[in-house]
């Protein structure tokens, strides 16, 4: 396993589409300003989506170091290991992450690579161009009904309380819940100790905070959404993953616009 598995700090988006804010695009050309984007995306340990020629699939990585004097910067090994074949073969990837809000998109071409302990390191020139653009907070997947998700928390007084994860993303998740009135649950509280049970069986345990709640009236369901403040080492990749597979699924039940195929 690579430093993608082993980083700690709260995840960075995957690079996945969300909406924009119009007119904020910058293209950065000047290697001094893209050393900066880049040394950035080292010191918060941004997760990386790649894309690699000839495949649909994403892949992850994180960027370990940036050299400025050579002008190149060092890649973690690419997962899933695949990709790292892929890679090998293929010495191109189309990157894109987000950092403090912007997404970041470049392409990059292998010049060498190197193994540090078992695990594979890649070396590329900087890009001669980088895509900077604002976006808005982190992309949102839905949780369609083939996926069943649900989270399990203890409250200091309603006890255990179960919610349905409606939309997930690397920064937090949407939950719907029956919420008591008498149980207070307000913008800044947060849920511990929770669980969240992923189909195919696979779980995993975070911290979480409310950023918001929203009770219709005349509804017995409690709207709430939240923050990752903690989450476990080994879980960080999957649930990036998951949330690329639920965009997938998605893309491929929305109509082909106008001109496609």
């Amino acid at each position: 396993m690579g430093l993608i598995e082993r980083w700690v700090t709260r995840l960075q988006g995957a690079g996945m589409p969300s909406e924009t804010v119009p007119g904020a695009e910058r293209r950065l050309t000047d290697p001094e300003r893209i050393a900066k984007v880049l040394q950035q995306l080292v010191d918060e340990r941004a997760l990386v989506s790649v894309r690699l020629p000839g495949s649909d699939e994403y892949f992850l990585t994180t960027i370990l170091r940036v050299d400025r004097r050579k002008r190149s910067f060092r890649l973690d090994e690419i997962s899933p290991r695949h990709g790292h074949d892929v890679f090998l073969a293929e010495r191109s990837l189309r990157a894109s992450c987000r950092l403090s809000g912007i997404e970041v998109a470049f392409s990059g071409t292998l010049a060498s690579v190197a193994v540090e302990r078992g695990i594979a390191v890649y070396t590329l020139p900087f890009p001669h161009l980088v895509h900077y653009h604002q976006r808005r907070a982190s992309y949102r997947a839905s949780v369609g009904t083939g996926y069943a998700t649900t989270l399990r928390t203890q409250h200091p007084e309603a006890g255990t309380l179960v919610a349905e994860v409606r939309d997930v993303s690397t920064g937090g998740l949407g939950l719907r819940m029956q919420l008591p009135d008498t149980v207070p649950l307000a913008s800044g509280d947060r849920l511990s100790d929770c669980l969240v049970f992923f189909p195919e069986g696979r779980s995993l345990r975070c911290e979480l905070e409310v950023c918001h709640v929203a009770r219709r009236e005349g509804s017995r369901w409690t709207l709430v959404g939240t923050r990752f403040i903690q989450i476990q080492r080994r879980d960080q990749v999957p649930l990036a993953q998951f949330v690329v597979r639920l965009e997938r699924e998605r893309l491929k039940l929305r109509p082909p616009a106008e001109g496609e195929g």
